[in-house]
């Protein structure tokens, strides 16, 4: 499926079981794919680029597994998991993003497997005061900030590769 020049790509909203699978998402005014208040949903294989607020956004969302997706060249953010419990982003490219690649505010047991996060205008990154996160496996480089973690004590940092950002690798505070 490709879905372009719209508002918002797809929504996703209240869903249960919804899957979404190999779709193409590309100069939308909102954001690629918004996931909202939906439970167990899963994206495979999407490419959302180029839109004018984002890649991806998880928010109110219970159980959504993204693999092998590609969030790139947007103008806000990569992908987004805001207020969510319970969200994976496994193999996934995040990559060229105006401001941040990848946003972890205020959610629950979220994890970043073996991602590519690189090339992105501010934090490769960004975890803020949410809990259970976990960042494994994944490639953080050539960012302004690698990897920054704010008020989320019990975020865990396993076997990553951060390397070659402008300002800091990693910053906890």
């Amino acid at each position: 499926m490709e879905v372009r020049d719209s508002g918002f790509g797809i929504l996703l909203w209240n869903a249960t079981n919804a899957s979404v699978v190999t779709s193409e998402l590309t100069r939308n005014d909102g954001v690629g794919v918004v996931v909202l208040g939906a439970t167990d949903t899963s994206l495979f294989g999407v490419t959302s680029e180029r839109n004018e607020l984002g890649g991806l956004l998880v928010d109110g969302s219970e159980g959504t597994s993204v693999r092998e997706g590609d969030f790139s060249n947007n103008v806000v953010v990569g992908a987004a998991v805001d207020f969510s419990n319970g969200t994976s982003l496994t193999e996934t490219v995040v990559e060229r993003n105006d401001e941040t690649g990848i946003s972890v505010l205020s959610a629950s047991n979220t994890t970043v497997r073996d991602a590519l996060v690189t090339s992105n205008g501010g934090t490769g990154v960004d975890v803020r005061t949410s809990s259970q996160t976990l960042v494994t496996g994944s490639t953080v480089r050539r960012n302004d900030v690698g990897i920054a973690v704010f008020r989320s004590p019990t975020t865990r940092l396993n076997r990553n590769i951060v390397s070659d950002n402008d300002r800091i690798n990693i910053f906890i505070r």
